[in-house]
């Protein structure tokens, strides 16, 4: 059977932080990396609200939430995939600023999340973000230099149109940015629906924070973000790792 790091193809994320890259990886399925506190000291079980979820990539760069009220929630389906249901109201998990150095100019992000095409015009429902995600409060206003929307599009600091793509309930995507070229593909094709690039100023890594007030109503399966650009196979294998956390056909 496949370790909690693996998918069914052997292919382990920590391969690609072989070479000391800086970034995250975040793996739901790994119940060893979730914590009910933040100082990593009582494993979270299923049904519990997660405060803490450790970095599997060897960069130290845990993801948390102090306040009790805005923790996501641990799941399993019947097929055996596990994830963080986050509620849409005021929850979301967030790094400190550093996740790439302090840079985040050349970076590649990859998640495996459910999405919403019915999501409001406002535009800020976000599953993952990169970029200044730093709050004063849960509801003061993120600004989410980089995310990816919950209709499917790819976010920056621009505006796009909610529902614009059909896209299945539970998606695997893939972006990546090298200074001005971008790429985008969703379930292992090329997407299209993306609005001009701008390079993020902090390098914090949030999932589900808000963008003004509105918060994404998401299930995370997994997340890597890493500060260079995959090679064709790597992209390849991370697609179907994710896919198959996420219980994705590809």
């Amino acid at each position: 059977m496949p370790q909690p790091n693996e998918g069914g193809s052997g292919f382990n994320p920590a391969s690609l932080f072989a070479g000391g890259e800086l970034g995250v990886w975040y793996d739901p399925a790994d119940l060893s990396t979730l914590w009910a506190d933040t100082s990593g000291t009582t494993q979270a079980g299923l049904g519990d609200a997660v405060a803490r979820m450790d970095d599997k990539s060897g960069n130290g760069n845990h993801i948390i939430q102090v306040t009790a009220a805005s923790r996501p929630i641990l799941r399993q389906s019947g097929g055996g995939e596990y994830w963080l249901e986050f509620d849409g109201v005021d929850d979301y998990l967030l790094t400190a600023p550093g996740a790439l150095g302090g840079s985040a100019t050349i970076f590649t992000m990859a998640a495996g999340v459910s999405t919403d095409v019915g999501a409001g015009a406002s535009g800020n429902h976000r599953p993952l973000s990169l970029g200044n995600v730093t709050h004063g409060t849960a509801t003061s206003g993120a600004k989410e230099a980089f995310g990816q929307a919950q209709d499917g599009t790819l976010r920056y600091d621009g505006a796009f149109t909610a529902g614009a793509i059909s896209v299945p309930s539970e998606i695997v995507r893939l972006s990546s940015r090298d200074g001005g070229s971008v790429v985008d593909r969703v379930n292992a094709a090329a997407s299209i629906n993306m609005v001009a690039p701008l390079a993020p100023t902090v390098d914090e890594v949030a999932i589900c924070a808000p963008g003004g007030s509105v918060y994404a109503q998401a299930n995370v399966h997994g997340v890597i973000v890493i500060g260079r650009i995959l090679t064709a196979q790597e992209i390849a294998d991370t697609e179907v790792y994710l896919a198959e956390n996420s219980g994705v056909a590809l």
